[in-house]
Parts: structure tokens; sequence; C-alpha cells
């Protein structure tokens, strides 16, 4: 498909004179099975969002303490499929050729081991932020995390100007003002209602670990990007496979530190949902990579807002939650700032 422009100058004696006519090609939209990548890719990303969280709190309450599987070895599984699956969009890469494929692994791990050494500042941090996420979700209803858990999108904006140096807007410190007056809306004591069950578990913990681990985000994500600013040449599934040969070992390390008779079961208390959330985690961190291909920051944040509702009304309906007032508008002003912040200059 291509477009035709006509072009029209003046002389110099005042007449016009028309050029030939210029085709310029149209970019056709990417889409997948007729639909368009960019909004595809955004409601995998609600659902990919919204499952993640739901599923780390269902599995971590819903079964008896003796059988709960081993947090740091759901990390492992999924730091393995990632690499696997990046792998494979590598060989894809080089049109299947083993020998172009074995040439750029060589270059990307053995070449670029310096590189790679960079990657264990993040890599390390995001292993601290999957395991912890496990904690906050056993202590949080799974709402109340995921709007605890964009307070990442303050601590990432200052982290941003501290290392970065880049300057933010008045209207986006203005969008994190409003965000954090909504997260401690949300952390207000709240009443139990008659014929709903008190929250399980240590809120303080569960705040505690939340925060930690949105910190550990923060730092991680702008630290990786200050890092990729330099390599810009290499494609997404490249920096995914250094990435995840640097965390592979460290989340193999958290797990000899949590194992407690000495040895770590990479069995028990897997079952279906348990499986489902580690492909799930294995798939976030490439959809992530998609999305902000195909996508931009208003549709990113869109996604945020949309996973929060979602959490909640699946809260209500499987976890007997129920909000208080003041938690409805601190997650209002939270969905607010969020979308505002993706949207402003």
């Amino acid at each position: 498909m291509s477009v035709q422009i006509k072009v029209h100058i003046d002389n110099d004696d005042g007449s016009e004179k028309l050029l030939p006519p210029k085709v310029l090609p149209v970019v056709p939209r990417a889409t997948f099975c007729g639909i368009n990548l960019k909004y595809l890719a955004l409601g995998v990303l609600v659902v990919q969002n919204t499952s993640a969280v739901l599923l780390m709190r269902y599995t971590r309450t819903a079964a008896v303490p003796s059988e709960l599987f081993d947090v740091a070895t759901t990390v492992v599984y999924a730091e393995l499929m990632k690499i696997v699956g990046c792998l494979l969009m590598m060989l894809m890469e080089q049109n299947f050729s083993l020998a172009a494929f074995k040439t750029e692994l060589h270059r990307t791990l053995v070449q670029d081991r310096e590189h790679v050494l960079k990657l264990f500042v993040p890599a390390g941090l995001y292993t601290l932020q999957n395991n912890v996420l496990f904690i906050a979700l056993e202590n949080l209803e799974a709402t109340m995390f995921q709007v605890t858990y964009q307070l990442k999108l303050l601590l990432t904006a200052v982290f941003t100007v501290l290392l970065l140096g880049r300057s933010l807007s008045k209207y986006k410190w203005g969008s994190l003002c409003l965000l954090t007056a909504g997260v401690v809306l949300t952390q207000l004591p709240q009443k139990t209602t008659p014929g709903h069950a008190a929250q399980k578990g240590d809120w303080g913990v569960g705040l505690i670990a939340c925060l930690t681990s949105a910190t550990s985000s923060g730092f991680a994500s702008v630290y990786f990007e200050s890092v990729l600013k330099r390599k810009s040449s290499s494609s997404i599934w490249v920096r995914n496979v250094q990435l995840g040969v640097s965390s592979l070992p460290l989340s193999l390390f958290a797990c000899y530190l949590s194992s407690k008779e000495g040895s770590v079961s990479f069995t028990k208390g897997y079952n279906f949902w348990v499986w489902s959330l580690v492909v799930i985690q294995a798939g976030g961190g490439v959809l992530v990579a998609v999305v902000i291909k195909y996508a931009d920051n208003i549709l990113k944040g869109f996604s945020t807002s949309l996973a929060i509702i979602v959490s909640g009304v699946v809260s209500a309906a499987i976890f007997d939650f129920s909000p208080s007032y003041t938690f409805l508008t601190g997650a209002v002003l939270v969905i607010l700032s969020t979308f505002t912040y993706s949207v402003s200059p």
C-alpha cells in the first residue's frame, strides 16, 4: 500500500509548477490474527499482571504450611524458562542457522562478558524482588499489594533523576504526589465488616516486603536502562539472555540460603497452579519488552490501572476481600495518578 503526494512550488514569475508525485510507502500495523499487536499486548499484559499477583496470593495461602513450595525454586524455574525461550528467539533471528546462532551466543556471553558482569547488579536486585514478592502477598491482600506496589513508580522516578540525571515535569511530580497520597490512604486501618474474615498474615511484614520489592525493582530498572544505553545494538532477546545468565546463579544461591535442612526440594508443593505461576513469571519480563516495542507508556499505564481494578474484583469474589471507603478512595487516586503520569509531558 502506498500514498501519492503532489507537490506544488512557486516559480520566480509567480506561476506554479507541479512536480511529479512522490509515492511514500505506508507501513502496515503489526497484527496477529487480524488483531492490532498494540492492543493485544495491552490485553495480555493486564492478564499477566493480574494473574501473577492472584496466583502468588492463592498458592501461598491455600496450601497447608507443611506442603508449601520453596519460593526460591520458582524463581530458578522462571529464569531457566526465560533463558530457553529467549535462546529460541535468538535462533529464529538467525533463521535457524546453528553456525550463526553459535557465533552470536559466543559474542553475547563470552566476548561481551564485561557487560554480563555489569548485569549482576540488576540481576541480584531482581532476584531479591521476585523472592520478596511472595512474602508480601502472603501477608497482604492482592488488591492492597497491587496498589501499594505502584510506589515503584515514585521510586523509579527518583532513581531516574539521581542516576540518569533526567528532569521530570511539574505534571509528573504532581502525579507522583497524588500517587503517594493514594497509597497512604489505602494503608489506613480498615474495619472488618460483618460476614468478612479478617485479613490473613502480618500487615507490617507484608508492607515492608512490598516496599523492599518496589525499591529493588525501581533501582534495578534504572540501572539496567543505564547499562543498556551503552549497548543499544543488542536485541531484547540477547539482553534477556545476558540478564538471565547473571540471575540464575544468584537464584540458586537464594535457594541455598532458604534451605532449612541443607537441602532444597524442587518438586515439593508443586501443582498445576504453581507451575502456571512459574510460566507467567517467566513470560513477564519478555512481555514487558514486547509491550515497549509495540505499545507505549500510555497503554502501559492504562494496563496497570486495569490490572488493579481486575484484581480488586477477583479478590472480592475469591479471597472475600471487602475494601473500606478510604481504601477505595486511595485506589482511585493511585489509578488516576498512574494514568496521568503516563500521559503527562
